[in-house]
Order: structure tokens, then C-alpha cells, then sequence
């Protein structure tokens, strides 16, 4: 009776899905995919890496399981051939597989365990390699499936996956003898848990080959039991391993149809029309704002869009401001020439990076011999300190030819951390690299530059102020040898450049927009211009603004020639307003006042630039340079003396007052004088980019300006 419902099942069955065949046909299917996996890996490898050692003679096969979830998309091209589709299923696949190679060792040490503990060397034993595996990925697999024979389908596909992660765990455990262990005490070895595969293949690729029955359970909605065999083409890394996995499970396919049109029926049309003036349109035109149906009458509303112009003005106002920040309307601008005279420190350090002794990769300017025949430091073009200091080998080069009878100590500096740690020679590379490029580029006798290694000597208190620390002793110190004496100190003496110094009175102008713009403002500008070129330019996009006009030495007019403001406005909707107003200006140059024989100013500037790290001692050589200005203010008692003090970044700001007005009173000591204009103003100023050494050593320093009336 069994065996004839059974029959009787399949019989209904068949006409079922038979029958379904008959029903319109869907344009595509959506559906999902739940499969169990059982994996069948293929291998012929002994190590994953050198890194993952095991002793295994070859890892060959592994099983395991998984699962597979997924969704699905087909559709039929039955124009192409009855009963074909093509479709693509995006699944989660997880395939797990266990490597477990058994092995005899013989002649082997192994220790009992149990009291007494004792090594016993024995001529047979068994060891059981495993390898664990945990691969996790994407697959899309494209593929076609034929309905061959009463709702039997077969499958073809390709397997593309992405890794998403691929683990393994591997140890060697001793199977037998039971009462023996390695000789670490335990019956394993050769343990790594949880490790990523080394030189994982991401992108894995194979072949589907699968068989299905389509059972249906409703218009033609279909679940299809599968059974599929996945052929790998990819090795899972760089060693032979092929993960093969065998799938058991079902799709689920629910149908989609072209969606069929009804006809319409007439509609009715009912329109108004208003209208609306705008500035923020090209041109005039109507557009459709409001539509809907009631009843079969479909109600438009239209808007006619007329253009008109906006309003669009603009004007403003321009005032001096001195140095305490009170106004001046319609200001004349005095723009005046002073000759300076300004020494510029000579460093003495050359500041290497962490673990390397590269010249080139320093921020020093170096030349070859041909450059060096015509290098003169009084030709050095940019006025400051850091550009100076960036020709300190060609400065020290030039210094050393001029001077054949000095000797200088090449002293190397190893931080004794990070990557200088790792080289025991750094300090010694580097001071020979240094005296090669005065030997080689210079000319300089290799017998007057003495090459020494020396400890570090930068330290600080601070933890914050640790890598600062460090970056210090990443050096070459050039030294005088046998200190200094009156062969050595004219090769750390100031290099002393000259110029004209321009002062612009009042120091700023503050220009005051007025912008009326009824379509709002886009973008404006205000410039300030002179000979068709730009001295001042500021942008910005608000109705109305201050701006402020610093006249600096790179903002500053050049010539008595009409100077304009000039303000240009451009709205949302693309109009544009302009207004130029003059600016009175007039210029005090150094030769108009010698005709006029005025008096004038004469500015001498020094920066002491040798005070260590947390020090306010003057050094050897700056007191020869506090001599000759004393000198200087002994002879014109009128010269006007202002010493301001600096600090590098290290340490608090009130610390850093304290030790920058120890420094002032140091050299006011020394220079005898009472009268003189003391600023400490310590780190609160960073003249210098304190993220370089080169930048925290120049801070170190207390600049000194005499400013002498000349007639």
C-alpha cells in the first residue's frame, strides 16, 4: 500500500509542475540559497612559510564543512534554446577542513611524563600533523542551467570569490608511545593558533558543475534541491592547496512579470496661470508648478516668470591705523627708508635624521667645487637667520680657505635611540661625511678637520620635550680645535649683510565695505594697486566687511606713482559693481633724505645665538661680538639700544620669560649699560619654526638692535 502512494506522489507531482509550464512565463526570477558544504582539499605542500615551520613530510588532503547563504537571480533565453537559462547567485560561503598526516619518527629524544621525568631515546614513535583551516568568502557565480528532462535541471557555472578571511591553526602532537612527551614537556609542538595564512590569494576562482529538480509550490515559484560540485582553480596561497567542496541544499525562486498597461481613458484639462517677477533668471519662461486629476479633469497651474534687475551697489571707506589702533580717515601713506646693518648667527650644527648619515637628505644647501669658486656669504640673498644657517658648510668651507691656519673637531652625535640605536658607527658616518664635503667641494687639507665621536648632550627634564631632545643629538658639531683663539673665533663670527629697510606709516589701513546687494553677494575683492600690480588683495563673499591692510615689506609700495583701492563686487545672479578710490602716499628714501640732509637712522642688528639648552651664559665668541657694540655705543652716546630676549618651545611660557630676561640682563651686564630697552619676550615669539632643531637652537637667542642717529 506504501509503494502505491508513494507512485500516486510522484504521479501528481510531475502533472503539477507540468502543468505549470502552462502559465504565463515570468520575465525573471529572485530567489535565495542555503547549502551545506563538505570540503575534499587537494595539497602538496609541507610548509605554509618558512615563518610557520612544521616537519611534516606533505599535507595532501582535508575534509571539513560549511555552510553557503546566499541570494539568486535567472532568467530564461529560451529564444536562444528551449529550456535554458542564465542566472548568478552572490553567496556567503564558509569552508572549514582539518589536515591531520600521521608520520612514524624514530631515533628521537622524548621525555616520560611521570616522576622521574627522565629523556628516554626511543627508535619508533607516531606524530600526527595538523593543520586547521577557517576560509570565509564572497562568491558571485555566473552561470546557465538546462531543464532537460522533467523538471531535472543541470548546472554550469563559474566560481569567482573574494576572501573575506582565510585562518589556521597547526600543531604536531605525539600520538604514540601514550606515556612519552616532547621534550617541552608536552605532546605538542610546533604550535600556532588563529594565524593568518601567509600570502593569502584574495581572489579566488573555479568551476560549478550541479544538478537540481524544480518542485513546485506556486505559480511557477519553484524550490530546487541542488546538488553541486565546486572544482577549484586557485591555490588558496602560494603553495599547492585547492579547496574542493561538495554543496547540498535548495534554491528558492519566486517569479517577476512584465507589467501589463491599461488603456486610459481621455482626460479633461483645466489651466491657470500666474505671474511672478524675478531678478535670478537669464530670461523669461513659464513653468509647470501644480497638477493634479479629480474625476477624470486634470488641474494645471502655471507660473509666467518675468526677469526685472536687481539692485547692485557698492562703496568704501578707507582709514589709517597707527600703532596703538586709532583711526586716521583719508590717510596719506608715508612709506621710509632705513639702511640696516643686521649679523646674522652662525650655527655651527649639522642635524641629521633618525638612523641616517645622508648629506643630501638634510635641508642644508649644498654646491659643487664649481659653485663654491664664486660663493661669497654677503651675497647670501634671503635676510634671515634659517637661510643663513642652510649655508653653514659653504660658510664654514669659505671661513676655513681665508683662514688657512684654523683647525676645526668634526664631532659626530648618535642619539642612542630609535634607529641610531640599530648603528653603532652613525656618529662616526656622519662626521666623516661632513668633513668629506669640506675636503672634497672646498678643497679643504683633510689634516686641519679632526674627526671625534661624542656623547649626547642635549637633555631635558620635560617629557614633552623628549623627541626635541633626541632630534638634537641627531648631529655634527663643528668645533674649534684647542678652543677658541684668534685663528678660530672668525669662523663663528656673525655673517653681516646689509640693506634697505622700509617702514610704512601708518603700519596698516583698515578699508570699511558698504555693499547694498539684493540678490545677495557671490564673491567680492579689494585690492590695492600700484604700476598695474598688486601690493594688497583681499576676497571674501559677506555683504559687508572690515579688512585690514598690513604694509609689510612684501605689501608695501615701491614708488611715489598713484596708488588706487579698488573694489570689485559680483552678485548671484552674475552682475557686477566696481569703485576705485585713490590713496595718498609718499616716499622718504635714504638718498631723498641725504639731499634733503635730514636726519635719519642708522640700525645695526645682532643675534646671539649660542646660548644652550636652558642657559643664559654667553658664549666665547659672542662676547668678542659684545665688544665691538659696546665699542659702537661708547662712541655716540645717543644710540638707542633695545635687547629682546628668546626661548625655544621647551618648557612654560612664564619659565621661558624668566630664563629669556636672564639672558637680556647677561648681556646688558656685559655691554654696561643701564639705559637699554629690555623685552623678554621669551617663547610667546617663535621667530623660528620650532618643529626643526635648526629652528628650537636659532630661538636660544637675544637680539640686539643700536640704532644710531646719523646726519
Amino acid at each position: 500500500m506504501k509503494k502505491y502512494i508513494g507512485l500516486l506522489f510522484f504521479i501528481n507531482l510531475f502533472l503539477f509542475s507540468s502543468l505549470s509550464y502552462a502559465q504565463k512565463q515570468p520575465l525573471f526570477y529572485l530567489g535565495g540559497s542555503a547549502y551545506y558544504n563538505y570540503s575534499m582539499h587537494n595539497a602538496d605542500f609541507q610548509n605554509l612559510s618558512l615563518q610557520y615551520y612544521t616537519c611534516c613530510p606533505k599535507y595532501k588532503t582535508a575534509s571539513g564543512s560549511g555552510i553557503s547563504l546566499g541570494g539568486l537571480f535567472e532568467t530564461n533565453v529560451s529564444n536562444i534554446a528551449k529550456g535554458l537559462s542564465v542566472g548568478a547567485n552572490l553567496k556567503y560561503t564558509i569552508l572549514n577542513a582539518d589536515f591531520a598526516e600521521v608520520e612514524n619518527i624514530g631515533n628521537v629524544e622524548l621525555r616520560r611524563n611521570e616522576y622521574p621525568y627522565e629523556t628516554v631515546k626511543i627508535t619508533s614513535a607516531e606524530a600526527i600533523h595538523n593543520l586547521q583551516s577557517n576560509l570565509q568568502m564572497i562568491n558571485l557565480v555566473p552561470y546557465v542551467s538546462y531543464d532537460f528532462f522533467n523538471n531535472f535541471v543541470g548546472f554550469f557555472g563559474l566560481n569567482l570569490g573574494y576572501m573575506l578571511e582565510g585562518q589556521f591553526s597547526q600543531y604536531e602532537e605525539l600520538a604514540k608511545p601514550d606515556n612519552l612527551v616532547f621534550s617541552n614537556g608536552s605532546k605538542k609542538r610546533n604550535e600556532w593558533y588563529n594565524q593568518t595564512i601567509p600570502n593569502l590569494n584574495d581572489f579566488q576562482v573555479g568551476l560549478l558543475f550541479g544538478l537540481g529538480y524544480k518542485l513546485p509550490i506556486g505559480e511557477n515559484t519553484f524550490i530546487v534541491p541542488r546538488i553541486n560540485y565546486n572544482l577549484a582553480l586557485t591555490d588558496v596561497s602560494n603553495v599547492s592547496w585547492k579547496p574542493n567542496y561538495l554543496q547540498l541544499g535548495a534554491d528558492i525562486k519566486f517569479p517577476f512579470y512584465k507589467s501589463e498597461k491599461t488603456p486610459k481613458k481621455e482626460l479633461i484639462y483645466e489651466r491657470d496661470t500666474v505671474i511672478e517677477r524675478r531678478y535670478d533668471i537669464s530670461e523669461d519662461y513659464i513653468a509647470l508648478e501644480k497638477s493634479f486629476e479629480d474625476g477624470g479633469v486634470v488641474y494645471e497651474t502655471y507660473k509666467y516668470y518675468q526677469k526685472y534687475s536687481a539692485r547692485l551697489q557698492a562703496d568704501f571707506l578707507a582709514y589709517g591705523l597707527d600703532k596703538d589702533g586709532k583711526k586716521q580717515e583719508n590717510p596719506t601713506i608715508i612709506v621710509e627708508e632705513f639702511y640696516t646693518v643686521e649679523g646674522f648667527p652662525v650655527l655651527p650644527n649639522v642635524y641629521f635624521k633618525d638612523g641616517n648619515s645622508d648629506l643630501n637628505k638634510t635641508r642644508l644647501h649644498l654646491i659643487d667645487k664649481e659653485e663654491a669658486k664664486g660663493f661669497d656669504e654677503k651675497k647670501i640673498t634671503s635676510f634671515n637667520s634659517l637661510s643663513v644657517y642652510y649655508d653653514i658648510l659653504n660658510i664654514m668651507g669659505s671661513r676655513l680657505k681665508r683662514n688657512p691656519n684654523a683647525k676645526l673637531i668634526v664631532a659626530g652625535y648618535s642619539s642612542g635611540t630609535g634607529a641610531d640605536a640599530q648603528n653603532s658607527n652613525i656618529a662616526q658616518e656622519r662626521a666623516n661625511v661632513v668633513k668629506n664635503y669640506l675636503v672634497n667641494t672646498w678643497g679643504i687639507n683633510e689634516n686641519r678637520l679632526i674627526v671625534e665621536t661624542r656623547k649626547a648632550t642635549t637633555k631635558t627634564n620635560n617629557p614633552n620635550s623628549m623627541n626635541d631632545a633626541i632630534e638634537e643629538n641627531q648631529c655634527v658639531e663643528l668645533l674649534p680645535y684647542n678652543g677658541y683663539n684668534t685663528t678660530t673665533v672668525p669662523l663663528y663670527l656673525p655673517v653681516v649683510l646689509s640693506s634697505i629697510e622700509r617702514e610704512a606709516n601708518p603700519p596698516a589701513v583698515e578699508f570699511v565695505t558698504n555693499i547694498d546687494a539684493e540678490a545677495g553677494v557671490n564673491v567680492y575683492s579689494l585690492a590695492v594697486e600700484q604700476d598695474n600690480r598688486k601690493v594688497f588683495e583681499a576676497n571674501g563673499r559677506a555683504d559687508n566687511a572690515v579688512l585690514k591692510w598690513q604694509i609689510r615689506e612684501e605689501h608695501m609700495p615701491f614708488t611715489e606713482n598713484s596708488l588706487n583701492a579698488v573694489l570689485n563686487v559680483k552678485d548671484n545672479i552674475g552682475q557686477t559693481a566696481s569703485v576705485t578710490k585713490p590713496l595718498d602716499i609718499k616716499q622718504i628714501t635714504v638718498q631723498s633724505k641725504k639731499d634733503r640732509i635730514e636726519g635719519d637712522w642708522r640700525i645695526d642688528r645682532y643675534s646671539l645665538v649660542l646660548f644652550n639648552y636652558d642657559d643664559a651664559n654667553i658664549s666665547y665668541v659672542d662676547r668678542q661680538i659684545l665688544s665691538e657694540i659696546k665699542k659702537h655705543i661708547i662712541k655716540d652716546s645717543r644710540a638707542v639700544v633695545t635687547v629682546s630676549g628668546y626661548a625655544d618651545r621647551t618648557g612654560n611660557a612664564e619659565y621661558n620669560k624668566n630664563l629669556a630676561k636672564r639672558r637680556c640682563d647677561e648681556v646688558c651686564k656685559f655691554l654696561d649699560i643701564k639705559n637699554a630697552v629690555i623685552d623678554p619676550v621669551g617663547s610667546d615669539d617663535l621667530f623660528f619654526n620650532n618643529n626643526l632643531p635648526e629652528g628650537r637652537a636659532l630661538s636660544r637667542t637675544v637680539k640686539i638692535e643700536v640704532r644710531t642717529p646719523i646726519k
